[in-house]
Formats: C-alpha cells, structure tokens, sequence
C-alpha cells in the first residue's frame, strides 16, 4: 500500500541442485533485490555457518550463485577477514555481479592490533573490485558491545578503503539492541558523519 519495503533480499542456499526454482519463486516480487547465502566460516565452531571456509569457489555453489547474472540481482557477502582470499575469488569471477559485504567485513575482534590489520588487509582486497560495496552495520555482533572509539574506528576505516561512494548503511535491527539502543546507534552515525563534508 506504501510502497515499502523497498528492496528485499532473500536467503537461498546456493548450492540446493533446484535453487533455481526458489530464485524463480522470488521474481514475482519486483521488490526483491538480492541474495544472501551466508558464508561465514572460522576456526570456531560457534561461527561456522559454512561447512567449510572457501565453499564460495567449490563447483555446486559457483552453478547457484551464476543464477545472481541472471535474474540480475545483487549478492550479501557474508566472510570474515581470514577468507578473504576465497571471497576476492568470487568477486573477480563474477565482476557482473554487485557485492554487498555485510557488517563492515565482521571485525571480531577491535582491541586487537593483529585482528584489525587483518580486518583492513580484507577490506583493501575487496575493495580492489568495483563491483564490491561495503554495509556499515551489524558492528557489535561480535564484540556484545562497542564504544564510541570503535564504531568509529570501524567506519572511519571503511571509508578510507573505499571511498563514501561504495558505503551503505543499515542498523542491524532488532538484534542489535542487544547492545545498543537505536537511538544511539543512529546518534553515533550521526556523529560520525559530522566529521565529514555534508557532500561526502
């Protein structure tokens, strides 16, 4: 009636043999704008929703996610800093597709001069390909809770490595008031921002 939602994005494990009829169930809906077939993978099994770090590049997955060209949507890219090798991989093969990267590229670990030079090094990578965009939210996942200093931290870096260009926003809602009330939330993006040019 309103118009809204605007964009959808729909979750579709990429390597089902028929996902092709779940993409085609989709079409109906002129809202829906992407994909997402979550990636993640770590060396600790509470964060390993993948089964395994590179199954963006084994054969199954790769026939499903060529179906993205086709129906012309984007993809929800969603890795941590250690499978960034596997992810570029993807975004190089397909540079026909547009590459949302979830969370800020999921910083686990801010007060870690190791994690975030890892973290950088991932974005940098990424951000290499223009067909790669970067969403800002979702920043307290893993850290239950972030400061001021690093949600600044977080997207002070984003911008520098790609530009206020390739930089969406979203709020993460409603898990994110685990940590964080919205208000706040979007107070704190406010305040950020101010530190740049009302064009940028």
């Amino acid at each position: 009636e309103h118009g809204y939602p605007q964009g959808i994005v729909f979750q579709a494990d990429l390597t089902e043999p028929d996902v092709e009829a779940r993409f085609e169930a989709q079409r109906r809906f002129p809202a829906v704008r992407g994909v997402r077939h979550q990636l993640y993978w770590d060396s600790r099994p509470l964060y390993q929703y993948a089964p395994r770090p590179d199954l963006c590049n084994t054969p199954q997955f790769r026939k499903g996610f060529a179906l993205l060209e086709k129906f012309g949507y984007h993809f929800e890219l969603q890795v941590f800093a250690s499978q960034a090798q596997y992810a570029v991989e993807l975004v190089r093969d397909f540079p026909k597709v547009k590459f949302i990267l979830l969370h800020a590229g999921m910083l686990t670990d801010p007060d870690s001069p190791q994690m975030v030079a890892q973290w950088r090094d991932a974005l940098a990578q990424l951000a290499a390909y223009p067909n790669v965009h970067v969403k800002i939210s979702g920043l307290s996942m893993f850290t239950y809770g972030s400061t001021y200093a690093q949600l600044r931290q977080v997207i002070r870096d984003s911008i520098q490595i790609f530009g206020t260009e390739r930089i969406i926003y979203g709020s993460n809602f409603p898990l994110e008031k685990l940590w964080i009330s919205y208000a706040d939330l979007i107070g704190a993006y406010k305040k950020i921002m101010s530190e740049y040019p009302a064009a940028a």
